[in-house]
This record gives C-alpha cells, sequence and structure tokens, in this order.
C-alpha cells in the first residue's frame, strides 16, 4: 500500500470539483464522423451456459444471503461475495465447499459501515471503499488489515456518490464519480444525471479526470423535485465502463428508436486521454415496450401522491408522462453491458426465452464472435475468461451461481488492433 495513502488525501477535493460539473473530456457524438452501420451478425448457434455450482440457495423464504453480490475473485480462484443488505463480505472457494467472513459491518478498521460500498479485488488484497464517506480500506486475502484511511477536504455536495473502479500497480485509484440530477420545475421531468472517471495518483497534487458524461435519470422528478418515482422501463442514453485489462474507457451510445423499422448503437474505446481509439456502429431489430409497464408508472407516480394524504396526482396520465420525461417506446437496442476480465465485451440484448436472455459478446476489436444464453434472472453478472458468477434472485432465493463457459479462442488476439498508446 505505499504511495496509495499519498493519493487519498486529494481525491475529495477532486470530487468536489467533479460535482459541479467536469464536461470537457466527452465528445459529442454529433462531432465524430459518421460510419455506416454494420448488421450485427446472427452467430448460430447460441451457447447456452448452465448453472454449475450455486452457493447459498436454500427452500424458503429464509437464505444464507439475503442481497449478494460478487466483486472479484483472487489468483486462487476464489471469490469475494458482498451482502448489500447485512454488509457482510465473504470469501468463498471456487467450488462453494466452504466460505469465511472477512469483514463485517462496523466502524472500525477495515469493517463495513454500511451498504453503499465498492470493492475491488486483485491477486492479494482487498479494497473496501465507502462511497458515502470515503474512507478506503485494504485487507489481505485472509481478511488481515493492510491500510485505511479517511479522506480528508470539503465533503462532495449533496447527491454526489463516488464508486472505486480500479486500483493500479503503481497505488492510483481510479473512480467513477455520478451527481444526481435535480429539478425544480412543477411539471414531471427526467432529470440527467452527471458522470465522471477520475484517478488519484500517488504524491500528485490533484487528480485527473479521465472523462465525463451526463446520462438521463431513471426516475421521473415532480413537484419541483419533491416527489421522485422510479421509471420502470429500460434505461436510455449513453453508458460507460473501464476496461481494466487496457486500462481505457468503453462507451456504448444507444438512441431510442422512434419506428419498428430497427435501432442502432455506437460502441467505442477511448484512451485515458479522452481519444478515440476504435468505434463501430451496429444495427439489429426493434423491440416494442410492453404495455404494462406504462400501467406501472402511472400507479407509481398515483400512488406516490396518496402518501400523506390527498390525490395530488390522480388524474395524470402516462401521455403526460412521456411527453414531459420523452419516455420511450422501443428499447435501446443494448439493455446493459459488462467488460470481462479477459477484454470481452458483453451486450445483453432484448433477445429471450422462456428463461433465458441473449447477450452479444464481441472482442476487444469489437467484433462479435459468440452469442450466448444466461438465466433471465441473472443479476450482476462478473466476467473472467472461463466462467461467469452472478446472483439469482427469486421470490424467496438469493443465491450466488457459477456459469462456465469456454474461453473464446479468438478473445483478445487483436487487441492491440484495437488499442495503442
Amino acid at each position: 500500500m505505499i504511495g496509495v495513502r499519498a493519493a487519498w488525501s486529494c481525491l475529495v477535493v477532486s470530487l468536489s470539483v467533479v460535482a459541479c460539473g467536469a464536461r470537457d473530456a466527452e465528445q459529442p457524438m454529433d462531432a465524430v464522423e459518421p460510419i455506416p452501420a454494420e448488421p450485427l451478425p446472427t452467430l448460430e448457434p447460441a451457447s447456452v451456459l448452465e448453472v454449475a455450482v450455486t452457493i447459498g440457495e436454500q427452500p424458503g423464504p429464509v437464505d444464507d444471503f439475503v442481497h449478494p453480490a460478487v466483486f472479484g475473485r483472487d489468483a486462487e480462484g476464489d471469490i469475494y461475495v458482498f451482502d448489500i443488505i447485512s454488509a457482510e463480505l465473504r470469501k468463498v472457494e471456487r467450488d462453494g465447499s466452504s466460505g469465511r467472513a472477512l469483514s463485517r459491518r462496523g466502524d472500525g478498521p477495515g469493517e463495513i459501515p454500511g451498504s453503499a460500498m465498492t470493492i475491488v479485488v486483485d491477486s492479494s488484497r482487498v479494497f473496501l471503499y465507502d462511497e458515502r464517506s470515503g474512507r478506503l480500506a485494504a485487507i489481505s486475502t485472509t481478511g488481515e488489515l493492510v491500510d485505511d484511511a479517511l479522506l480528508h477536504g470539503p465533503r462532495p455536495r449533496a447527491g454526489a456518490l463516488a464508486a472505486l473502479v480500479h486500483v493500479t500497480e503503481d497505488g492510483s485509484l481510479v473512480l467513477r464519480a455520478r451527481v444526481m440530477g435535480r429539478s425544480t420545475a412543477d411539471e414531471p421531468t427526467q432529470p440527467v444525471n452527471s458522470f465522471a472517471f477520475v484517478r488519484a495518483t500517488p504524491g500528485a497534487a490533484k487528480t485527473d479526470t479521465l472523462y465525463s458524461y451526463e446520462r438521463p435519470a431513471g426516475s421521473i422528478a415532480l413537484s419541483g423535485g419533491s416527489d421522485r418515482v422510479l421509471v420502470p422501463g429500460p434505461r436510455t442514453g449513453p453508458t460507460v465502463n473501464y476496461d481494466r485489462s487496457t486500462a481505457t474507457l468503453i462507451r456504448i451510445d444507444r438512441p431510442v428508436p422512434e419506428t419498428a423499422a430497427g435501432s442502432e448503437f455506437t460502441i467505442q474505446r477511448i484512451s485515458p486521454r479522452g481519444e478515440v481509439l476504435n468505434r463501430r456502429v451496429f444495427s439489429t431489430q426493434t423491440r416494442a415496450i410492453e404495455p404494462e409497464w406504462r400501467d406501472t408508472l402511472v400507479e407509481r407516480v398515483r400512488r406516490q401522491g396518496r402518501l400523506g394524504g390527498g390525490d395530488r396526482y390522480g388524474r395524470m396520465s402516462f401521455e403526460d408522462l412521456r411527453e414531459a420525461a420523452a419516455l420511450p417506446a422501443y428499447y435501446p437496442a443494448v439493455e446493459e453491458f459488462h467488460v470481462g476480465e479477459d477484454g470481452t465485451v458483453w451486450l445483453k440484448t432484448h433477445a429471450q426465452g422462456e428463461d433465458w436472455i441473449e447477450w452479444v459478446v464481441l472482442d476487444s476489436a469489437f467484433n462479435p464472435i459468440e452469442r450466448v444464453r444466461l438465466p433471465e434472472d441473472l443479476r450482476y453478472p462478473i466476467i473472467f475468461d472461463n466462467e461467469i458468477w452472478g446472483t439469482i434472485m427469486d421470490d424467496y432465493s438469493r443465491s450466488v451461481v457459477r456459469l462456465d463457459r469456454r474461453a473464446h479462442q479468438g478473445a483478445g488476439e487483436d487487441r492491440g488492433a484495437a488499442v495503442s498508446h
């Protein structure tokens, strides 16, 4: 941990600047030369990944886990599971045969103060970052405390959070800051959230903003922002993830289709200097949003209006909400995406069956290489070269599962063609 502590002290100052809106690193899409869209290939046949290991599954409403998520894997192949509700971190063997708690809820060194945590695992250390207080602790893979420090400096303004994304070999920290958008309008609006990736370098007097962007919030603000209602439909706007294998950013722009003719999305690899290293545009089929979610949204708004008595939003219709917040009628081409530890990019599509959802896998140059069907109720996937870990949720159980996959022979071979430094 030599050098890491030096980076922490200036981090909160940086996040205060980000909270005020650091937007210089974003390149507007209309400023980029357009390129033709390529049809996303069918890639027959699709691989169906079955669950190989289940950890924590028990019948009935009582389970070992309340709300677990896998955050990483060490050099021995053991995984690290954080229970978001109980605020407990467990180390579990790959086959699920045994496990132990490494850290529990508490305010002491190396303990977990609450559920707003991000956890980064490397080969020999586990980093625990409290998004609200800015406290960062490092423990060994056996649970011994390595270091614990609280960031000093002015706190970010209300609505700002920062999640730890990566800790580099030299001890630099990469974080993603988020500032929730506000609304003061009386009519329904969809606020815009601001995001920025920042890097704190050991011994440096300031931090670097690697990239920033904005995205519509997943909620509708009513009555000048005093009420917020979660939108049950798809998320829209750009989404950006950090690729640890190349220390670059991957951005996907997913404009909402206006007709049933088809939809497109743009995927870019961006250097820490803001340069676009690779960009491709794909087209795919369009899927209309089910009418049920519209009824769900209207009911949520009316229920919010009945809180505390009265009926403030009793006459509000879906059309009122759609016009005010630009709610889509069709799904965007990509619902979400994840970057594997091997550099592959996994796109969650809207193709689905009775109990599965289809994902398209791209190599590091964004060439489609595989089509995979994963369980419909899989949440928080984390992808390694030969296996996928995630959480299965149903009405009674919360389980951690492992799905085995073959390592695609083409993945990563042309990484140098996609990324140049």
